[in-house]
Protein backbone atom coordinates (compact mmCIF):
# COMPACT_ATOMS: atom_id res chain seq x y z
CA UNK A 1 0.00 0.00 0.00
CA UNK A 2 1.55 3.31 -0.72
CA UNK A 3 1.51 6.07 1.72
CA UNK A 4 1.64 9.74 0.66
CA UNK A 5 2.19 12.59 3.67
CA UNK A 6 1.83 16.05 3.32
CA UNK A 7 2.24 18.69 6.25
CA UNK A 8 0.86 21.44 6.89
CA UNK A 9 2.83 24.40 9.25
CA UNK A 10 0.37 27.29 10.47
CA UNK A 11 1.98 30.30 12.30
CA UNK A 12 0.39 28.64 15.62
CA UNK A 13 4.18 28.39 17.68
CA UNK A 14 6.23 26.02 16.29
CA UNK A 15 3.78 23.54 16.36
CA UNK A 16 2.12 22.18 13.14
CA UNK A 17 -1.13 19.82 11.57
CA UNK A 18 -0.02 16.92 9.87
CA UNK A 19 -2.39 15.33 7.39
CA UNK A 20 -1.18 11.70 5.78
CA UNK A 21 -3.54 9.59 3.05
CA UNK A 22 -3.50 6.62 2.78
CA UNK A 23 -3.59 5.56 -0.99
CA UNK A 24 -6.23 2.61 -1.80
CA UNK A 25 -8.10 3.78 0.73
CA UNK A 26 -11.36 5.86 1.56
CA UNK A 27 -10.22 8.05 4.79
CA UNK A 28 -6.97 9.90 5.95
CA UNK A 29 -5.86 10.68 9.06
CA UNK A 30 -5.43 14.61 10.23
CA UNK A 31 -3.04 15.05 13.60
CA UNK A 32 -3.48 18.25 15.08
CA UNK A 33 -0.39 19.12 17.76
CA UNK A 34 -1.31 21.82 20.44
CA UNK A 35 0.87 24.36 21.73
CA UNK A 36 -0.32 23.05 25.51
CA UNK A 37 -1.54 20.28 27.12
CA UNK A 38 -4.96 20.55 27.68
CA UNK A 39 -7.86 17.96 29.18
CA UNK A 40 -10.07 15.79 26.68
CA UNK A 41 -12.99 16.93 28.75
CA UNK A 42 -12.40 20.46 27.35
CA UNK A 43 -11.81 18.99 24.05
CA UNK A 44 -15.17 20.06 21.64
CA UNK A 45 -16.05 16.71 19.32
CA UNK A 46 -17.28 18.00 16.35
CA UNK A 47 -16.10 15.85 13.44
CA UNK A 48 -15.52 12.09 15.67
CA UNK A 49 -14.05 11.10 19.07
CA UNK A 50 -10.56 12.28 19.15
CA UNK A 51 -8.42 9.38 20.83
CA UNK A 52 -4.99 10.60 22.69
CA UNK A 53 -1.61 9.44 21.69
CA UNK A 54 -0.16 11.20 24.33
CA UNK A 55 -1.60 9.74 27.59
CA UNK A 56 -4.90 8.60 28.93
CA UNK A 57 -6.14 11.92 30.43
CA UNK A 58 -4.91 14.72 29.00
CA UNK A 59 -2.89 15.13 25.38
CA UNK A 60 -1.52 17.40 22.83
CA UNK A 61 -2.28 16.09 19.96
CA UNK A 62 -5.59 14.72 18.67
CA UNK A 63 -6.19 12.50 15.64
CA UNK A 64 -9.50 12.56 13.88
CA UNK A 65 -10.34 10.63 11.07
CA UNK A 66 -10.32 12.64 7.68
CA UNK A 67 -12.41 11.42 4.68
CA UNK A 68 -10.17 12.06 1.28
CA UNK A 69 -11.91 13.14 -1.90
CA UNK A 70 -11.91 10.51 -4.56
CA UNK A 71 -11.75 11.34 -8.25
CA UNK A 72 -14.63 11.21 -10.33
CA UNK A 73 -15.41 10.06 -14.10
CA UNK A 74 -17.25 13.15 -16.03
CA UNK A 75 -17.41 12.13 -19.41
CA UNK A 76 -16.68 9.48 -21.69
CA UNK A 77 -15.66 9.66 -25.90
CA UNK A 78 -14.98 7.67 -28.42
CA UNK A 79 -13.47 8.82 -31.71
CA UNK A 80 -13.63 5.65 -34.14
CA UNK A 81 -12.90 7.98 -37.58
CA UNK A 82 -9.47 6.53 -38.06
CA UNK A 83 -8.77 3.13 -40.17
CA UNK A 84 -5.75 2.23 -37.89
CA UNK A 85 -8.28 1.89 -34.31
CA UNK A 86 -10.03 3.72 -32.17
CA UNK A 87 -9.44 5.78 -29.13
CA UNK A 88 -11.62 5.73 -25.84
CA UNK A 89 -10.96 9.11 -23.78
CA UNK A 90 -11.98 8.98 -20.03
CA UNK A 91 -11.88 12.91 -18.31
CA UNK A 92 -11.94 12.53 -14.86
CA UNK A 93 -11.55 15.53 -12.59
CA UNK A 94 -8.29 13.86 -10.49
CA UNK A 95 -5.51 12.06 -11.86
CA UNK A 96 -6.33 8.49 -11.78
CA UNK A 97 -3.71 5.47 -13.32
CA UNK A 98 -5.99 2.76 -15.19
CA UNK A 99 -5.11 -0.59 -14.62
CA UNK A 100 -6.05 -2.33 -18.10
CA UNK A 101 -6.39 -5.94 -19.20
CA UNK A 102 -8.13 -7.89 -21.91
CA UNK A 103 -11.11 -10.73 -21.36
CA UNK A 104 -11.51 -13.33 -24.22
CA UNK A 105 -14.75 -14.52 -23.98
CA UNK A 106 -16.56 -12.13 -24.93
CA UNK A 107 -13.35 -9.91 -26.64
CA UNK A 108 -13.29 -7.13 -24.59
CA UNK A 109 -10.81 -4.79 -22.90
CA UNK A 110 -11.25 -3.59 -19.20
CA UNK A 111 -9.83 -0.51 -17.55
CA UNK A 112 -10.17 -0.31 -13.74
CA UNK A 113 -10.06 3.27 -12.95
CA UNK A 114 -9.27 2.13 -8.48
CA UNK A 115 -10.42 4.67 -6.31
CA UNK A 116 -12.76 7.00 -9.22
CA UNK A 117 -16.26 7.14 -8.23
CA UNK A 118 -18.88 6.01 -11.18
CA UNK A 119 -21.18 8.81 -12.48
CA UNK A 120 -24.97 7.90 -10.72
CA UNK A 121 -27.57 6.20 -12.95
CA UNK A 122 -29.56 9.21 -12.40
CA UNK A 123 -26.41 11.79 -13.79
CA UNK A 124 -26.14 13.35 -17.46
CA UNK A 125 -23.27 10.79 -18.60
CA UNK A 126 -24.98 7.45 -19.92
CA UNK A 127 -23.25 4.20 -18.16
CA UNK A 128 -23.81 2.84 -21.97
CA UNK A 129 -22.12 4.15 -24.78
CA UNK A 130 -22.11 2.74 -28.66
CA UNK A 131 -20.20 5.19 -31.12
CA UNK A 132 -22.08 6.32 -34.11
CA UNK A 133 -19.63 4.94 -36.43
CA UNK A 134 -18.03 1.82 -36.93
CA UNK A 135 -14.77 1.03 -35.69
CA UNK A 136 -12.26 -1.16 -33.01
CA UNK A 137 -14.74 0.13 -30.24
CA UNK A 138 -17.85 -1.16 -30.36
CA UNK A 139 -19.68 -0.36 -26.79
CA UNK A 140 -18.23 1.43 -24.00
CA UNK A 141 -19.91 0.62 -20.03
CA UNK A 142 -19.27 1.62 -16.81
CA UNK A 143 -19.78 -0.17 -13.90
CA UNK A 144 -19.18 0.84 -9.82
CA UNK A 145 -16.19 -1.16 -8.59
CA UNK A 146 -15.12 -2.07 -4.94
CA UNK A 147 -16.37 -1.17 -1.19
CA UNK A 148 -13.65 1.72 -1.47
CA UNK A 149 -15.35 2.82 -4.71
CA UNK A 150 -14.07 2.74 -8.41
CA UNK A 151 -15.12 2.64 -11.59
CA UNK A 152 -14.99 -0.35 -14.20
CA UNK A 153 -14.72 0.56 -17.79
CA UNK A 154 -16.16 -2.15 -20.22
CA UNK A 155 -15.28 -2.22 -23.90
CA UNK A 156 -16.25 -4.14 -26.33
CA UNK A 157 -14.36 -4.83 -29.02
CA UNK A 158 -15.15 -7.06 -32.52
CA UNK A 159 -11.86 -9.46 -31.80
CA UNK A 160 -8.80 -9.29 -29.56
CA UNK A 161 -6.67 -6.61 -30.84
CA UNK A 162 -3.49 -4.67 -29.66
CA UNK A 163 -4.40 -1.86 -27.28
CA UNK A 164 -2.60 0.68 -24.56
CA UNK A 165 -4.11 2.51 -21.83
CA UNK A 166 -2.32 5.30 -20.40
CA UNK A 167 -2.99 8.77 -18.51
CA UNK A 168 -3.66 11.30 -20.76
CA UNK A 169 -0.39 13.48 -20.91
CA UNK A 170 -1.36 17.01 -19.54
CA UNK A 171 -4.28 15.87 -18.27
CA UNK A 172 -6.07 14.01 -15.35
CA UNK A 173 -7.92 11.49 -17.40
CA UNK A 174 -7.05 8.51 -19.16
CA UNK A 175 -6.87 7.36 -23.26
CA UNK A 176 -6.83 4.08 -24.55
CA UNK A 177 -5.86 3.18 -28.00
CA UNK A 178 -7.21 0.27 -29.64
CA UNK A 179 -5.90 -0.42 -32.89
CA UNK A 180 -8.10 -2.28 -35.72
CA UNK A 181 -5.01 -2.72 -38.37
CA UNK A 182 -2.69 -5.81 -38.33
CA UNK A 183 0.93 -3.99 -37.56
CA UNK A 184 3.48 -4.77 -40.30
CA UNK A 185 5.84 -6.01 -38.02
CA UNK A 186 4.13 -6.75 -35.09
CA UNK A 187 4.07 -4.77 -31.75
CA UNK A 188 7.07 -3.27 -29.94
CA UNK A 189 6.53 -2.20 -25.95
CA UNK A 190 9.45 0.53 -25.04
CA UNK A 191 9.53 0.87 -21.11
CA UNK A 192 11.20 4.00 -20.13
CA UNK A 193 12.17 3.41 -16.46
CA UNK A 194 11.38 4.79 -13.29
CA UNK A 195 8.89 8.17 -13.07
CA UNK A 196 6.89 10.02 -10.65
CA UNK A 197 8.26 9.77 -7.68
CA UNK A 198 10.76 6.98 -8.91
CA UNK A 199 13.15 9.58 -10.22
CA UNK A 200 16.13 6.36 -10.76
CA UNK A 201 19.83 7.68 -10.51
CA UNK A 202 20.23 11.58 -10.40
CA UNK A 203 23.27 13.41 -11.48
CA UNK A 204 25.62 15.89 -9.61
CA UNK A 205 23.72 19.05 -11.75
CA UNK A 206 20.59 17.78 -10.83
CA UNK A 207 19.69 15.65 -14.14
CA UNK A 208 16.94 12.67 -13.54
CA UNK A 209 16.76 9.22 -14.89
CA UNK A 210 13.33 9.25 -15.51
CA UNK A 211 13.60 12.49 -17.83
CA UNK A 212 16.56 11.05 -20.01
CA UNK A 213 14.62 7.58 -19.96
CA UNK A 214 11.32 8.65 -21.26
CA UNK A 215 13.01 11.48 -23.68
CA UNK A 216 14.84 8.49 -25.23
CA UNK A 217 11.85 6.37 -25.28
CA UNK A 218 9.81 8.77 -27.15
CA UNK A 219 12.16 9.71 -29.72
CA UNK A 220 12.52 5.95 -30.36
CA UNK A 221 8.75 5.33 -30.80
CA UNK A 222 8.99 8.62 -33.53
CA UNK A 223 11.68 6.77 -35.35
CA UNK A 224 9.76 3.26 -34.92
CA UNK A 225 6.38 4.51 -36.12
CA UNK A 226 7.84 6.22 -39.23
CA UNK A 227 8.99 3.05 -40.70
CA UNK A 228 5.75 1.34 -39.79
CA UNK A 229 6.41 -0.66 -36.26
CA UNK A 230 3.43 -0.05 -33.82
CA UNK A 231 5.21 1.20 -30.89
CA UNK A 232 3.70 1.13 -27.00
CA UNK A 233 5.01 2.81 -23.68
CA UNK A 234 4.95 2.02 -20.83
CA UNK A 235 4.54 5.09 -19.78
CA UNK A 236 4.52 8.42 -21.58
CA UNK A 237 4.30 10.77 -19.11
CA UNK A 238 5.79 11.64 -15.27
CA UNK A 239 4.19 9.05 -13.44
CA UNK A 240 5.08 5.60 -11.58
CA UNK A 241 4.51 2.23 -13.21
CA UNK A 242 4.95 -0.61 -11.53
CA UNK A 243 7.48 -3.41 -12.69
CA UNK A 244 5.34 -6.34 -12.79
CA UNK A 245 3.07 -3.78 -14.49
CA UNK A 246 5.03 -3.12 -17.22
CA UNK A 247 5.87 -6.81 -17.45
CA UNK A 248 2.39 -7.23 -17.91
CA UNK A 249 1.31 -4.72 -20.17
CA UNK A 250 3.69 -6.11 -22.85
CA UNK A 251 2.38 -9.61 -22.50
CA UNK A 252 -1.44 -8.43 -22.65
CA UNK A 253 -0.60 -6.59 -25.66
CA UNK A 254 1.82 -9.61 -27.33
CA UNK A 255 4.30 -7.53 -28.27
CA UNK A 256 7.22 -9.24 -30.46
CA UNK A 257 9.94 -7.19 -28.40
CA UNK A 258 10.39 -5.60 -25.41
CA UNK A 259 13.20 -2.75 -24.91
CA UNK A 260 13.58 -0.89 -21.37
CA UNK A 261 15.30 2.44 -21.33
CA UNK A 262 17.72 3.04 -18.31
CA UNK A 263 20.86 5.39 -17.03
CA UNK A 264 23.29 3.70 -15.48
CA UNK A 265 24.82 4.46 -11.59
CA UNK A 266 28.03 3.03 -9.47
CA UNK A 267 28.92 3.42 -6.48
CA UNK A 268 33.02 3.94 -7.81
CA UNK A 269 33.51 6.06 -10.54
CA UNK A 270 32.45 4.50 -13.99
CA UNK A 271 31.90 5.04 -17.56
CA UNK A 272 29.88 3.15 -20.39
CA UNK A 273 27.46 0.99 -22.27
CA UNK A 274 25.87 -2.01 -21.45
CA UNK A 275 22.94 -4.35 -21.65
CA UNK A 276 21.24 -6.99 -19.80
CA UNK A 277 18.84 -9.57 -20.88
CA UNK A 278 17.52 -12.60 -18.79
CA UNK A 279 16.46 -15.59 -21.45
CA UNK A 280 18.52 -17.07 -23.85
CA UNK A 281 16.02 -16.07 -26.50
CA UNK A 282 16.70 -12.47 -25.58
CA UNK A 283 20.74 -12.91 -26.29
CA UNK A 284 20.37 -11.34 -30.21
CA UNK A 285 18.31 -8.70 -29.13
CA UNK A 286 20.72 -7.65 -26.49
CA UNK A 287 24.05 -8.42 -28.98
CA UNK A 288 22.20 -5.92 -31.57
CA UNK A 289 21.24 -3.17 -29.30
CA UNK A 290 24.54 -2.86 -27.59
CA UNK A 291 26.33 -3.22 -30.93
CA UNK A 292 24.49 -0.12 -32.58
CA UNK A 293 25.08 1.98 -29.16
CA UNK A 294 28.42 1.73 -28.87
CA UNK A 295 28.11 2.78 -32.31
CA UNK A 296 26.40 5.82 -31.97
CA UNK A 297 27.46 7.10 -28.21
CA UNK A 298 31.07 6.02 -28.84
CA UNK A 299 30.87 5.50 -24.70
CA UNK A 300 33.30 2.30 -23.53
CA UNK A 301 31.89 -1.32 -24.28
CA UNK A 302 30.91 -2.46 -20.71
CA UNK A 303 29.29 -5.48 -22.23
CA UNK A 304 26.32 -8.09 -22.77
CA UNK A 305 24.90 -9.74 -19.54
CA UNK A 306 22.60 -11.94 -18.10
CA UNK A 307 19.97 -10.65 -15.27
CA UNK A 308 16.99 -11.49 -13.24
CA UNK A 309 15.52 -8.01 -13.66
CA UNK A 310 11.43 -8.60 -13.19
CA UNK A 311 11.19 -6.48 -16.21
CA UNK A 312 13.13 -8.79 -18.82
CA UNK A 313 12.51 -12.18 -16.50
CA UNK A 314 8.70 -11.79 -16.07
CA UNK A 315 7.95 -11.02 -20.18
CA UNK A 316 7.11 -13.45 -22.66
CA UNK A 317 9.24 -12.01 -25.56
CA UNK A 318 13.09 -11.11 -26.58
CA UNK A 319 13.37 -8.27 -23.46
CA UNK A 320 16.68 -6.53 -22.75
CA UNK A 321 17.41 -3.89 -20.55
CA UNK A 322 20.04 -1.37 -21.83
CA UNK A 323 21.81 1.41 -19.60
CA UNK A 324 23.01 4.17 -21.92
CA UNK A 325 25.59 5.22 -19.61
CA UNK A 326 26.24 6.43 -15.97
CA UNK A 327 23.95 9.27 -15.20
CA UNK A 328 26.76 9.92 -12.09
CA UNK A 329 29.47 10.51 -14.11
CA UNK A 330 29.89 14.17 -14.23
CA UNK A 331 31.32 13.61 -18.13
CA UNK A 332 28.15 11.30 -18.82
CA UNK A 333 25.94 13.44 -17.17
CA UNK A 334 26.32 16.12 -19.96
CA UNK A 335 26.10 13.79 -22.62
CA UNK A 336 22.63 12.37 -20.94
CA UNK A 337 20.85 15.96 -20.84
CA UNK A 338 21.54 16.55 -24.60
CA UNK A 339 19.09 16.12 -26.74
CA UNK A 340 21.61 14.92 -29.99
CA UNK A 341 23.09 12.58 -27.56
CA UNK A 342 19.79 11.44 -26.41
CA UNK A 343 18.86 10.95 -30.54
CA UNK A 344 21.51 8.59 -31.32
CA UNK A 345 20.57 6.46 -28.55
CA UNK A 346 16.71 6.52 -30.29
CA UNK A 347 18.87 5.75 -32.98
CA UNK A 348 20.28 2.87 -31.88
CA UNK A 349 17.72 1.63 -30.32
CA UNK A 350 15.63 1.69 -33.20
CA UNK A 351 18.13 0.40 -36.01
CA UNK A 352 18.32 -3.26 -33.23
CA UNK A 353 14.96 -3.36 -33.24
CA UNK A 354 14.47 -2.96 -36.69
CA UNK A 355 17.03 -5.36 -37.60
CA UNK A 356 15.39 -8.17 -35.11
CA UNK A 357 12.07 -7.86 -36.70
CA UNK A 358 13.48 -7.77 -40.02
CA UNK A 359 15.54 -10.55 -39.46
CA UNK A 360 18.03 -9.79 -41.43
CA UNK A 361 21.79 -7.63 -40.48
CA UNK A 362 20.96 -4.52 -42.86
CA UNK A 363 21.83 -1.62 -40.75
CA UNK A 364 19.31 1.35 -41.66
CA UNK A 365 19.66 5.07 -41.80
CA UNK A 366 17.46 6.59 -39.81
CA UNK A 367 16.28 10.10 -40.71
CA UNK A 368 16.79 12.77 -37.62
CA UNK A 369 13.89 14.64 -38.82
CA UNK A 370 11.60 12.39 -36.62
CA UNK A 371 13.45 13.29 -33.82
CA UNK A 372 11.18 15.57 -30.79
CA UNK A 373 13.21 18.30 -30.13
Amino acid sequence: MLSLARTVKEPFGCRRLSIRALGHAAAGIAILTLPVIVSRSAIAQPLADPFSVGGPGSTDRLTFPLPLRSPAVRSVAVENASLSGSVLRIDTDAPVTPIAYCLADPPRIVLDLVRASCPSVSGDMPHTLTPRTAGAIERVRLVPIGADGGTRVLVDVPMLLPFHARRTPGSTGVTLEVFRLAPRYGIVVLDAGHGGDEPGCVGRRGTLEKDVNLSVALRAQAILASHGVVCLLTRSDDFAADLWDRAYFANECGAKLFVSVHCNASQRQASGTEAYYTSPVSRPLADRIQTEMLMALGRPDRGVHTCRFVVTRETEMPAVLCELAFLDNEEEEVLLSNPDFQGKAAEAISRAVLGCLRGDGMRDTLSSGVFIR
